[in-house]
This record gives C-alpha cells, structure tokens and sequence, in this order.
C-alpha cells in the first residue's frame, strides 16, 4: 500500500474508533443546566467583542440579545466601531441603555 493511502486511511480508522469503541463520546459533553464551576469557586469572566462598520440596521438587536444573556458571572460587551459612518456607535448605545 502506499504512502498516500496509508494517510487517508488514518482518518477512516480514527472516526471508526470514535464510532465504535469509545462509547457514544458526543454524548458525554458538558451538562448545560448544572453550575458552571465547583461550587464555592467563581465563575470566569466572560467579554463578547462585536466588531461593527456600518452596521446601524442590525446592531442593536445584535446589542440586546447579548446583553439580554444570563450568565451569573461577570459579563461585558465591547462593540469595536470601526469608523462607522451610518450611526451604528449610537444605535448599540440605544439597545445598550
């Protein structure tokens, strides 16, 4: 067998693994609704940067929905206006206050 298909062959075997021998991994992922961190420790801080040019139409809802998120640790939202010139700064600090 050659080199080339030796290689594609690495592939098939790592997902058939995967498939058959590991035991439904995807299954296995973080619980979504428990505590995201061992009790008694803080929750990290989490910053969502929204980079934005002319972005006036949509920016807001963009805005409100991030802010509208529930996440009991500390949280920020940065929006980078890069020289917008249709009013999008002012439209995020609309949906912001």
């Amino acid at each position: 067998m050659s080199w080339p298909a030796l290689l594609a062959l690495l592939p098939l075997l790592a997902w058939i693994y995967l498939l058959a021998l590991h035991g439904r991994f995807w299954l296995a992922g973080p619980r979504l609704d428990g505590p995201a961190a061992p009790p008694g420790r803080p929750l990290p801080a989490v910053v969502a940067v929204v980079p934005a040019r002319n972005e006036a139409d949509v920016v807001g809802e963009a805005v409100a929905g991030l802010l509208a998120q529930d996440y009991p640790g500390p949280f920020r939202a940065l929006l980078v206006d890069d020289q917008s010139d249709d009013g999008t700064a002012a439209a995020a600090r609309a949906a912001a206050a």
